[in-house]
């Protein structure tokens, strides 16, 4: 199957570069000012100064400098361009497409006039909007000549090359060439809408929304100029759209990947054949998510729709064609994020470093794994989190908001997990669409040296529990052991086995005052962080609910950590291992999630 990647605004955005209308126009703005303090460039008229461009003309009694923008607006006497007046008093420009629209209304504005004067004897006012409107397009290409393309993010190559098996045309609405970061050997790209400084491939801007009502009333004038900006009048000018429609027509079957188009109107003619060919038979939006509780893939959603034709055989096929919410993804991720993202890291987890150690379990035939940086969450997953996250129904038996949440399989711990990391912008760790896949292919079933939340490992839950590096030296110092841990001999371990470890303390100890186990529990699960925390700060590590690992026990079980409400503290200190099937779940099984610090902290938040 072959692929289009459909590329719009947000792609540029997503690597960093100042290619929005809301950057555009700052900039904009801010060189009039530069412009205007000039005082070479001011001159006397009637006792007043005077400053004038293509723009506008300012007015003031007296030679000033602006500190700002909204200075400069004030003194305004009139707009020379009326395209550029309009962008002001709308006020609610703040895309491109918005901009390509707001010219489509003013030409159907222009229209009325011409009909109502009876087209004679009237300055023309479409030859005024056009002449408007290309200036603000020449501005568009000399601020983006010197924008540059960004460097590669990994996670938008690795979505343009997952289970792509055909052809990958890049389709690049934008101006820039930022997709050439992608781009290899049999790929091919169109810019549709040309490229900076092209005479080959000249700029399109405009509109090209033919399926609106009222394309027809300008298409039955006589007068050219209305249709000077039409995108499919311009695609006539050069091959881009031949080589659109003989790919689309020619190449086989193929999926859309919506990369940072918002599918707005003013592209609807070309969407509507991409998207209603017969060979087209997926539409994946990557939507753009602004907050943690906001995003835009409704939106989306909802432009797409109109890309489609009325009648109800067209509706059907696009509820058929576009992916569900849950199988897209975001593709870039703000300020706003970020920082949930990092308040949310530092009230919940604790930051360990294992410093790459070969850490051996303490009652296990020889099971070491490496342990490095990584996260582990200070609490063991509540109820009233699974259930935000899920939005499902309360799988407990033992129903309380900040109970640890419970009957729930490893399964359903992979769910959580991916869900969590598509909420905070992180890449999933776990690449499975159901069960069967993770029976079938082992341990292929996830994405490696990724920051998305995952399960810990077995060592990292034990190093946790135990009290890192920290609350180890402790245990071995009362042990009388001063090997250095990483380096025990078979008598340390031995010693170690011997003895009843709990999370934060020993059997020696007042352990009833870290852990629930059967001798306090009353025979029920009890709120999370009520007992005291270990060395790192972690609560519950012993006691409350068993806690599913990602790693195998055997063949077919999961591995199981820290004991329970239901047994007794001397059957399951923090060393002892249990399993259960992946798909069982039990009253006393719950969970407490992780995820790796990728190359550096900025990693996470790309």
């Amino acid at each position: 199957m072959n692929r289009i990647i459909l590329i719009g605004n947000g792609f540029d955005l997503a690597h960093g570069l100042k290619t929005s209308y809301k950057d555009f126009i700052k900039e904009f703005w801010e060189q009039q000012v530069e412009d205007a303090n000039i005082f070479e460039k001011w001159r006397g008229e009637d006792g007043n100064f005077v400053f004038e461009n293509v723009f506008f003309k300012l007015k003031s009694f007296q030679y000033k400098k602006y500190k700002d923008v909204s200075s400069l607006k004030e003194d305004i006497l009139y707009y020379k361009n009326n395209f550029l007046e309009r962008i002001e008093k709308v006020r609610v420009i703040s895309n491109w497409v918005d901009l390509e629209e707001l010219y489509y209304r003013e030409l159907l504005n222009c229209l009325k006039i011409e009909k109502v004067n009876n087209d004679v004897f009237v300055v023309s006012s479409i030859k005024k909007l056009n002449e408007d409107f290309s200036v603000i397009r020449n501005k568009l290409n000399d601020y983006l000549r010197n924008i540059g393309k960004g460097e590669k993010i990994d996670e938008i190559d690795k979505h343009i090359r997952d289970g792509q098996d055909g052809k990958i045309l890049f389709l690049n609405f934008n101006y820039t060439n930022t997709e050439t970061l992608y781009f290899r050997d049999g790929d091919e790209r169109i810019y549709i809408h040309g490229e900076i400084d092209s005479e080959d491939n000249p700029i399109i801007f405009g509109y090209g929304d033919e399926l609106s009502v009222d394309f027809k009333d300008i298409e039955n004038t006589n007068r050219n100029e209305f249709l000077e900006n039409a995108k499919s009048i311009k695609y006539l000018e050069t091959d881009n759209y031949d080589r659109l429609l003989n790919f689309i027509k020619n190449e086989g079957q193929y999926e859309v990947c919506i990369f940072g188009h918002s599918c707005g109107n003013s592209d609807r003619t070309l969407l509507n054949t991409i998207f209603e060919h017969s060979n087209c038979i997926k539409i994946r939006p990557f939507y753009y998510k602004e907050s943690i509780t906001k995003d835009n893939f409704s939106e989306m959603t909802r432009n797409i729709s109109r890309s489609f034709t009325k009648n109800t055989e067209s509706k059907a096929k696009l509820r058929e064609l576009v992916a569900k919410k849950k199988n897209c993804i975001p593709l870039y991720y703000n300020e706003k994020i970020k920082a949930n993202l990092e308040a949310f890291f530092r009230e919940y987890f604790i930051d360990i470093d294992g410093k790459n150690i070969d850490y051996k379990l303490i009652k296990s035939s020889g099971k070491s794994q490496i342990i490095d940086r990584y996260r582990i969450g200070k609490y063991q997953i509540t109820q009233e989190f699974y259930i935000q996250i899920m939005s499902c129904n309360n799988p407990s038996d033992f129903k309380g908001e900040k109970l640890p949440v419970e009957r729930v399989k490893w399964y359903d711990c992979l769910a959580f997990c991916n869900a969590l990391s598509r909420k905070y912008g992180l890449i999933e760790y776990y690449k499975y669409t159901n069960e069967k896949d993770i029976a079938n292919h082992k341990d292929d079933y996830i994405n490696e040296n990724v920051n998305g939340f995952r399960l810990p490992l077995e060592a990292e839950w034990e190093f946790a529990a135990i009290g890192g590096e920290c609350g180890l030296r402790n245990k071995l110092t009362k042990l009388g052991i001063v090997n250095d841990y990483n380096y025990l001999t078979d008598d340390d371990y031995t010693k170690l086995k011997n003895i009843k470890l709990y999370s934060g303390c020993n059997i020696k100890t007042k352990w009833k005052e870290y852990a629930w186990f059967r001798e306090n529990s009353d025979f029920k699960t009890h709120d999370v962080g009520l007992k005291l925390p270990n060395e790192l700060d972690i609560f519950d590590m012993s006691g409350n609910v068993f806690e599913w690992c990602e790693d195998l026990f055997d063949e077919k079980d999961r591995v199981l950590r820290g004991g329970s409400w239901r047994y007794k503290a001397k059957q399951y200190d923090i060393t002892e291992r249990y399993h259960y099937a992946p798909d069982f779940g039990w009253s006393n099984l719950g969970f407490r999630i992780a995820c790796s610090m990728v190359n550096s902290e900025a990693e996470n938040f790309k």
